[in-house]
């Protein structure tokens, strides 16, 4: 029993945190244009210097069956913060910069989205160039560990995204930490199990 205690702590030692995924898809948001606030949604906050816009329809239009994604872009800025409550870093130029940020500040996995956009413009994720890409094409990301996601465009044209994939820790399982503890704790119960009467480390009441 105690070798497989031990075997059990050594394996349980060895484990990550585990994960889950996050798909953001924003439908809970109102459709509208020129929103200049802060909001949150599945543990995230989103922050905006400029503006951001809630669409339910494509460039033409036409309804989305897969309903609203969420829409930024750099006109009418001029590099000039116009949501009085931005969290992010100052932008450039006259880039709008739109900054996602987990609400417990713990490191994240960024998976994919859908991208969502019109020709001429250039869309960054953290530094990289992501587009040109065909509209409604799955974006896939390997960004490991990070800590926010920061977007901008360069030029003012309507772009976006949809379905925003994450990895984030479980917290409903616990921790490789805490299984230890309770290795620990039954290791050094059983051993005071074993410890006969009369014999050393044993006294009577």
């Amino acid at each position: 029993m105690r070798k497989f205690l031990l075997g059990l702590l050594v394996a349980l030692s060895s484990l990550g945190a585990s994960a889950k995924t996050v798909v953001i898809d924003f439908e809970s948001l109102p459709s509208g244009s020129n929103f200049k606030d802060n909001f949150e949604l599945s543990g995230f906050r989103f922050t905006t210097s400029c503006h951001y816009d809630v669409n339910n329809v494509d460039f033409n239009g036409t309804p989305l069956p897969d309903g609203n994604w969420l829409g930024f872009d750099s006109s009418g800025c001029n590099g000039a913060p116009k949501n009085p409550n931005y969290e992010g870093p100052t932008p450039s130029n006259s880039f709008d910069y739109l900054y996602i940020t987990p609400i417990d500040g713990q490191s994240f996995d960024l998976i994919s989205f859908t991208f969502a956009g019109v020709g001429g413009d250039e869309l960054f994720v953290n530094g990289v160039r992501v587009n040109p890409m065909a509209l409604w094409d799955t974006i896939e990301f390997n960004q490991i560990g990070i800590t926010s996601i920061l977007m901008w465009d360069s030029v003012g044209f309507p772009l976006g995204f949809d379905n925003l994939r994450l990895e984030v820790a479980d917290a409903t399982v616990p921790e490789p930490s805490a299984l230890v503890l309770v290795v620990i704790a039954l290791l050094l119960a059983g051993s005071r199990s074993r410890v006969k009467p009369g014999s050393a480390g044993w006294t009577s009441a």
